[in-house]
């Protein structure tokens, strides 16, 4: 049997044994889980967290606004790769050697790395387990073709997605992982692959009942609002059934487009979902964003910061930084300035953000 037959042989076997999982639970969750402990034992996964630190981050004056730190040494190792660089004999690299490409993955992990097929509003994806994970079960949900992480502006755009379908696919994926957050990061808004259109998801640290936007918006009840107050970075949010939010946020992503009409082309967003495990109620939370704010001396960071970092958990990775972080001189302010430092609205030219309603 050649590799490549082996490698489907192998690809079919585990699909089969996640699927009955998948519907054995009734959600996607156990079927994520096996996945990570089959990439683990395999020695795909080159993190089991174990070095992972947490601190966190009061305001001096009022101890309940928290921000959350996460140094994790092995995180910078993303950079460099996991794998091949460059395709064997007979071997060909498509899409400049995508990382999330099925046909890439082959060569690049030389048949360690195996996915999981999922269905989402009839578009394909495959569940990977991400090598250097920020969380546990990290998992990133890509397209199976090689579509673009931008969405589609104007009608125009091969290989792209409209924003309604980017927010139904990830709204979709929150419902079938009950307990997960999940997100999507826009081009120069976190994404580290910005060429292939992926999702991240993650079960939630055992320590974190709540992030910290969770937190401000808990106690609101509020079923939708345009947070501009309390928090480094504007943002509309929603909370309720499943469908209802996917509605309404396609209906208000759709009209702050239409809103900033003449910077369109510029406009990227965070995007992090989660369901309730015991309602299924869905909470949702968009925050706008501009490419043209990453500019300046802290671009590279700026073009870092994600998902995760506007849930209020901010990732540190080098020495420096664990020297900074131990000697307490990263502080509330500090971290605060990070976020606030991307948020659109601060700028001089601030995006139009309508209200958001229910």
């Amino acid at each position: 049997m050649s590799d490549q037959n082996q490698y489907q042989h192998s690809w079919q076997i585990l699909n089969q044994d996640l699927r009955g999982l998948e519907q054995k639970q009734g959600d996607l969750g156990g079927a994520l889980e096996a996945l990570y402990s089959h990439q683990f034992t395999s020695g795909f996964v080159c993190d089991d967290l174990s070095r992972v630190e947490r601190y966190s981050v009061a305001h001096p004056a009022d101890p309940d606004q928290i921000f959350l730190v996460q140094f994790n040494p092995r995180r910078a190792e993303r950079f460099d790769g996991r794998g091949h660089s460059s395709p064997g004999p007979g071997q060909v690299a498509e899409h400049d050697g995508c990382f999330l490409c099925p046909a890439n993955i082959l060569w690049q992990q030389g048949e360690l790395q195996l996915g999981y097929d999922v269905e989402l509003n009839g578009r394909d994806y495959i569940a990977w387990i991400n090598p250097y994970p920020l969380a546990p079960v990290h998992s990133v949900i890509a397209s199976r073709d090689h579509l673009s992480q931008a969405w589609v502006v104007d009608g125009v755009g091969d290989k792209k997605l409209y924003i309604a379908d980017l927010i139904m696919d990830l709204v979709t994926l929150a419902r079938r992982l009950p307990g997960y957050l999940t997100f999507y990061n826009g081009i120069d808004a976190g994404a580290s692959i910005p060429g292939h259109l992926h999702y991240h998801a993650f079960r939630r640290p055992v320590r974190h009942a709540r992030f910290p936007i969770e937190r401000l918006t808990e106690g609101s009840g509020a079923a939708a609002e345009l947070v501009t107050h309390g928090y480094p970075v504007h943002f509309a949010f929603w909370r309720g059934e499943g469908m209802d939010v996917e509605l309404r946020v396609s209906q208000w992503a759709n009209t702050w487009i239409e809103k900033n009409d003449t910077r369109k082309m510029e406009l990227t967003a965070n995007i992090m979902a989660v369901a309730d495990v015991e309602t299924g109620a869905v909470s949702l939370y968009f925050v706008p964003r501009s490419r043209s704010n990453n500019t300046g001396q802290n671009l590279i960071r700026k073009r870092l910061i994600g998902g995760l970092e506007m849930l209020g958990e901010l990732v540190f990775s080098t020495s420096d930084d664990k020297r900074q972080l131990d000697a307490g001189r990263v502080d509330y302010f500090s971290l605060a300035q990070m976020l606030a430092d991307v948020c659109s609205q601060r700028d001089d030219h601030p995006l139009i953000m309508p209200s958001p309603t229910w």
